[in-house]
């Protein structure tokens, strides 16, 4: 993975990231993933939830 060099600010923070990245083992790879499925399966839950509470309010009102 080739960077060009960092412009700004914000381009260095991401380089920087980049890096820390390119460092971590498969294991922490591995487990950030699991992670963020988790987050996201959450997120999917819930956001199903809200909207059917909404649909539920919405027929309640009619």
């Amino acid at each position: 993975m080739t960077l060009n060099p960092p412009q700004g600010k914000a381009d260095k923070k991401m380089a920087q990231k980049v890096k820390k990245n390119n460092e971590k083992t498969k294991e922490e790879l591995l487990e950030m993933v699991s992670d963020l499925e988790v987050e996201v399966a959450y997120l999917k839950k819930l956001d199903a939830l809200l909207r059917q509470k909404r649909l539920e309010k919405k027929k309640s009102i009619k």
